[in-house]
């Protein structure tokens, strides 16, 4: 990677402030778990230590708390930073179901109401995230698609992986109908609807992709003929993107309600500013899983062990919620497109020519002019990438 490629940190303030986390500087961001309830009795050991080893391994920038209650605070008090604990009733540890989701600065609240869930129990659920979520100077956008959060993959700015279950769920609205929504309402210009997985109760897509980077899309190392399914559904849809194997190593185990197990799921992954925590389960797969995010992104990888809590059907991404409020953004990204490419030397161009009138992350040797030798500059960071 050319050695001067610079980021400036972009203070994206989402226009909140919550209580418990007042002493966190504003340019970094906030991960948070939920700790169980009697529910999950027979294995809160498992999933607390879960949350204790993720809480414990933190990357730069990152700040990860976990909501305990009175059912559960015993099993992290001493084992977790008092400052990273607090009191809370949120009634599932599925928060990345229920949860806001993010886009560039904006969160976005879909209504929670899976078919896999009676209404009763998924408007307990989700009111007691809104009942917290409420009284909090927090800024977000209510949508009326029915849509869990692990069914929508994104890359945070413009482009989206959604299983075919998004049909089951809102039966009203036409595939045209569902992509003029999120191109609309969300910024989403290009969207992929994948085929479920066959036993996927969810019908999630978050443990089928993840976005690597916004021109890097990892996919699940399927069989035939479910792989070329996937692929006849993301090749149309994302024409200049790269598609990455990732290692695919599931179980046959089931949770004690009913779901498949997440264990060898290795793109049920959580992205931040500057890290990746990718879920590892005592598998042969797991180095190889690490090398794959490691020859894809400059981010730093961050293990975290999720083999027990993993047979929940869940693991890093299902099990968290995160607020990102710093952005790195790359010099050369000229479009801001979240990537370095051909497009941004034709901004470039037109921007020196006079045919656009404004222009960003385009002066590469801070000289305080546009000229060509920043394209010349684009140009060599893009053949040495």
């Amino acid at each position: 990677m050319w050695n001067q490629i610079k980021y400036i940190v972009l203070l994206t303030f989402l226009g909140f402030m919550f209580a418990q986390f007042e002493n966190i500087p504003e340019n970094e961001n906030i991960i948070l778990l939920v700790g169980p309830d009697n529910y999950y009795q027979n294995s809160i050991n498992e999933i607390t230590q879960f949350h204790i080893n993720f809480a414990s391994s933190p990357g730069s920038r990152d700040h990860i708390f976990i909501m305990m209650n009175n059912y559960n605070d015993s099993y992290y008090q001493g084992n977790v930073s008092s400052d990273r604990l607090f009191y809370g009733n949120i009634n599932d540890i599925w928060i990345r179901d229920f949860g806001t989701q993010q886009i560039l600065q904006n969160q976005y609240k879909f209504d929670y109401s899976p078919e896999y869930l009676d209404n009763w129990t998924s408007n307990w659920i989700n009111n007691s995230y809104l009942d917290w979520l409420n009284t909090q100077e927090f800024d977000y956008s209510n949508e009326s698609i029915i849509l869990d959060g692990g069914n929508f993959v994104t890359d945070r700015i413009s482009k989206a992986v959604v299983t075919t279950r998004i049909f089951d769920d809102n039966p009203g609205f036409s595939e045209s109908d569902l992509r003029t929504y999120f191109q609309v309402n969300l910024g989403i210009e290009q969207i992929a609807f994948v085929p479920e997985e066959e036993g996927d109760i969810t019908g999630h897509s978050d443990g089928m992709v993840f976005w690597l980077t916004p021109s890097k899309l990892a996919v699940n190392d399927y069989d035939e003929p479910f792989r070329t399914e996937v692929y006849n559904a993301l090749i149309p849809e994302f024409p200049n993107v790269e598609f990455i194997n990732m290692p695919y190593a599931p179980t046959d185990e089931v949770s004690p309600d009913g779901f498949p197990s997440c264990k060898g799921i290795y793109v049920n992954a959580l992205q931040t500013t500057d890290n990746i925590y990718v879920p590892i389960y005592n598998l042969p797969e797991d180095s190889e899983a690490i090398s794959v995010f490691e020859a894809h992104t400059n981010k730093t990888i961050i293990p975290v062990d999720a083999d027990e809590v993993s047979l929940w059907g869940g693991s890093v991404h299902c099990l968290s919620w995160e607020v990102l409020r710093a952005s790195s953004i790359i010099m050369g990204d000229v479009n801001s497109d979240g990537v370095v490419d051909i497009f941004d030397i034709t901004f470039t161009v037109s921007y020196i020519l006079g045919i656009e009138s404004e222009i960003q992350n385009a002066d590469m040797n801070n000289d305080g002019v546009v000229n060509v030798i920043d394209i010349v500059m684009i140009v060599d960071l893009i053949l040495n990438e």
